[in-house]
């Protein structure tokens, strides 16, 4: 014990260090199996320092710690070694190997994991808080489901998902929306029809309207040859937060939707407006090739804020796009996250929340006049303020 001890302290080569540690049970002719509890606790914690360390490019590494958990399930767990196992399975869980994670990931560790929400410590202008963090059993269902889609295992990966949201587990980071898009993303692969996953692509992006959610559901419209819902939400991914620069795919699916006789009637003058910038798909097919130019080119970078203005200007045409006006009646937080409150429009009162990141955050008060957008969320209703109406 005390050698293992001094190998873990060692500053020793660390690619070594598992090589160490399996000449030193050669050595004394030990069986990791008949170990005494002693050395097996300090076998894991031994384990937990080379993952910490990132020392798991050797396959001997990853099969040992396959091994070490399976040993370990089979035992009678005292609260040691399951503060041993919750610490050694948040660092296995890093190592980017579906087939790992899978292997790792059995129904008998998911059972021995804990269902509690962690909390770190964090340190924000000069101020100590607490954040609570997912839980092992929710992590296992992360990373399980993960490995299982990647592995193209769609099925099972649908089963996951689904248990996830069924069993009484508390979610953190939008992970019921994620579980919901990696069941959608699962049965795009094992072609269910359509228009099932369209909606269930619809509630996933009325949750979390990210631009790679509202691109995947303008790729379905356009599969189901409804291309006028493919080009609306294109370009509400398009204009979604996020680099432009990275959306060259929705850019390249723009180009071609706008090929099609119903867009072009769609949208008036804008094959006009292509051809005169030569925004042609064969350009943007280009473009695929030479990403890693896309940012440090200067013409690239003028036609993205040039096609960036003409879809906002489409944008804010489109025919489902509906705006109120209302007045900011009560405020309920101001700090640091941004500002919420309500807003009544009519003789009806509606709530709104603002970031800290919005240009207008300042204009937002009481009494000031706002445009706004009405959004649905699980809670229901809310208003999406687009803009302050200045008085003059």
């Amino acid at each position: 014990n005390q050698i293992i001890t001094s190998f873990r302290k060692s500053q020793n080569k660390k690619y070594k260090k598992f090589a160490y540690l399996k000449r030193l049970f050669e050595f004394f002719d030990l069986d990791l199996r008949d170990c005494q509890d002693i050395y097996f606790n300090a076998y894991g914690w031994y384990l937990y320092d080379i993952l910490k360390e990132n020392i798991y490019e050797n396959d001997d590494i990853l099969n040992a710690i396959i091994i070490y958990f399976d040993l370990l399930l089979d035992k009678a767990l005292d609260d040691f070694s399951k503060k041993m196992l919750s610490f050694l399975f948040s660092k296995a869980v890093e190592i980017e190997n579906s087939y790992f994670i899978n292997d790792l990931c059995t129904q008998k560790l998911f059972e021995q994991l804990s269902s509690n929400p962690k909390t770190i410590n964090l340190s924000k202008n000069g101020k100590q808080k607490q954040m609570e963090i997912a839980s092992d059993r929710e992590k296992w269902f992360m990373v399980k489901s993960k490995a299982l889609y990647e592995m193209a295992n769609y099925d099972e990966c649908i089963k996951i998902c689904e248990n996830a949201l069924k069993l009484n587990i508390k979610l953190h980071y939008d992970n019921e929306i994620w579980f919901k898009r990696r069941i959608a993303q699962s049965k795009i692969k094992l072609k269910f029809p359509l228009l099932e996953i369209i909606n269930e692509y619809e509630q996933i992006c009325k949750s979390k309207p990210e631009w790679f959610n509202l691109f995947e559901l303008a790729e379905l419209y356009n599969q189901n040859d409804e291309f006028k819902k493919a080009f609306e939400k294109s370009i509400m991914a398009i204009n979604a937060f996020g680099d432009l620069d990275k959306k060259y795919k929705v850019i390249n699916f723009i180009a071609n939707l706008l090929q099609k006789e119903e867009i072009k009637n769609f949208v008036d003058n804008a094959i006009e407006y292509i051809e005169k910038h030569n925004i042609l798909a064969d350009f943007y097919k280009n473009i695929l090739h030479k990403r890693a130019n896309i940012v440090n080119n200067p013409q690239i970078n003028d036609l993205i804020m040039d096609l960036k203005s003409f879809w906002k200007k489409y944008d804010a045409n489109l025919a489902q796009r509906d705006t109120h006006i209302g007045i900011i009646c009560k405020i309920l937080n101001d700090n640091e996250k941004g500002k919420n409150g309500f807003l009544k429009f009519g003789e009806k009162y509606i709530y709104f929340a603002v970031s800290m990141k919005a240009k207008f955050l300042s204009k937002i008060c009481l009494n000031a006049e706002v445009k706004f957008e009405i959004k649905q969320n699980q809670k229901g209703d809310f208003a999406q303020i687009v803009s302050v109406i200045e008085k003059e």
